[in-house]
């Protein structure tokens, strides 16, 4: 089931106009409803998604919509799925003339007849809603009702009520904690959640939520296989080590227990690299996603890493948080400015890398990239976007003796390399050989498989696309596919 609502006119497919509550705007809703009720008992709809877009009186909206559900409510009793965005302004009201009373009996109300109407959810999506602590409300509401029973949950932190306890059926968890430097979350059972998705967090994120012994020294998350921690791009607060909550007697320093992990996705940042260096995990890993910033992202795969050598390197990193005046700390930003070759060489020497690696190196990384420093031994796969020069990008494949595929999209001066090198190509079939009066062509030890190359800012024609084709294989024997 899909409702879309607005006050700016036809959204799609057919729609119905209705009056609201303060009989000032005319809004259009154009949803499937009609359908569903004409055919209620041989169409069930398993999920149900509500937009609503530039209205100030998105709450009345959602009581027209009870309205209509009540025409098909047998066939709402399948729904599991629920989202909701709304994009409003500010100022969303009720009534001009409602007090704050006024505004939360209805929105208790609205709240209960649509629980009532939809009972059966167990996923919810609010993340998002923008117009005011109004809809805030509204959802908080919808979550008390769907508490004891949901099993994926997905919204911002203000949705939720300090008071609120989600109950063990609670798998996964997904909460964006965007421009909220301090995030207290409702008590959550930690050890039966398999997958955590903490987005944009700071120091002051209140972890006592997952806390069930208020005398535990480890917060067990014994069932949890999927962990994402993104940090904040916001000052940082000074900590010592890592605070995960205050009590009267002062800070106590605890670690966070995840004995069944198996995808750790996270930042290169501060609060990220102390976090998970005290962090228990298995001994092996499946696969750990590491974005450094805007600069690069990369994700070790399939292996078997073990996560103790990682868990060192975090360490080593992790280090610069607990300064005030590092030379290597940006605090507007909370980012290490550690150096980007030194980090991924540490990275890239581990042996039990060489099933699967991936590295993407963004746009921003020009000033940390040194292809004569590169030490990526067991690097498997490579994309490159930013620009980088044609000589710079053979010597890199010389550098890299695991390379099976590779990327790069802003490939520059090729021509002028081709004629230095004085290679001559008549057309596709042509076999480039090394004549007599020419210098033997230089052989690669390379594995390199697949490569793929372009330039954005200036297209390739196709005589130049076939010389840097012929270019390559003459030099890369293993290569099976060039693309340029």
């Amino acid at each position: 089931m899909i409702i879309k609502c607005s006050d700016q006119g036809s959204l799609f497919g057919n729609s119905y106009s209705y009056t609201t509550i303060n009989k000032k705007a005319r809004v259009t809703m154009e949803s499937n409803i009609e359908f569903i009720s004409w055919h209620r008992d041989k169409y069930r709809p398993k999920s149900i998604k509500i937009g609503i877009y530039f209205c100030f009186n998105a709450i009345s909206i959602l009581d027209m919509i009870c309205y209509e559900f009540e025409n098909c409510a047998k066939a709402l009793t399948s729904a599991r799925d629920l989202e909701l965005e709304v994009f409003a302004g500010p100022q969303s009201t009720l009534h001009e003339d409602a007090d704050s009373s006024q505004e939360v009996n209805r929105i208790i109300d609205i709240a209960s007849r649509f629980a009532s109407l939809v009972p059966r959810i167990d996923t919810v999506n609010f993340c998002r809603i923008t117009g005011g602590t109004v809809y805030m409300d509204l959802v908080d509401e919808l979550i008390k009702h769907y508490a004891h029973q949901l099993i994926n949950v997905t919204s911002r932190p203000e949705a939720f009520h300090s008071t609120l306890e989600f109950s063990t059926q609670l798998k996964s968890l997904h909460v964006d904690c965007y421009l909220k430097p301090r995030v207290k979350l409702p008590s959550i059972h930690a050890s039966y959640l398999t997958r955590l998705e903490l987005d944009a967090v700071s120091t002051g994120f209140d972890w006592s939520s997952f806390i069930s012994d208020p005398e535990a020294k480890n917060i067990a998350f014994e069932s949890l296989e999927y962990f994402y921690f993104g940090t904040s791009f916001l000052p940082r607060v000074n900590v010592d080590g890592i605070e995960l909550w205050r009590t009267s007697g002062g800070k106590l320093q605890n670690k966070l227990s995840m004995p069944s992990l198996k995808y750790l996705r996270t930042f290169a940042s501060p609060i990220a690299c102390s976090l998970l260096s005290c962090t228990t995990f298995p001994e092996r890993l499946e696969t750990l996603k590491l974005a450094i910033m805007d600069k690069a992202e990369m994700e070790l795969t399939n292996t078997r890493l073990n996560s103790q050598l990682v868990q060192q390197v975090f360490a080593r990193y992790a280090s610069s948080s607990t300064h005030e005046h590092d030379d290597d700390y940006d605090a507007e930003r909370n980012i290490l400015l550690f150096d980007f070759t030194t980090f991924t060489n540490e990275i890239f020497s581990i042996p039990e890398l060489a099933d699967s690696s991936f590295l993407s190196i963004g746009y921003a990384v020009d000033d940390y990239f040194d292809v004569n420093k590169i030490q990526w031994d067991y690097l498997t796969k490579l994309a490159i976007a930013k620009t980088i020069e044609f000589k710079d990008l053979l010597d890199l494949v010389k550098r890299l003796p695991r390379l099976v595929d590779m990327i790069a999209i802003n490939v520059c001066n090729v021509s002028a390399v081709i004629q230095l090198d004085g290679m001559a190509n008549d057309g596709p079939e042509t076999q480039i050989t090394a004549s007599s009066d020419k210098k033997p062509v230089e052989q690669y030890a390379s594995i390199l498989q697949r490569l793929s190359l372009d330039n954005e800012r200036l297209k390739w024609s196709e005589e130049v696309s076939v010389e840097i084709r012929s270019y390559l294989m003459a030099r890369i024997s293993t290569l099976v596919f060039v693309s340029c």
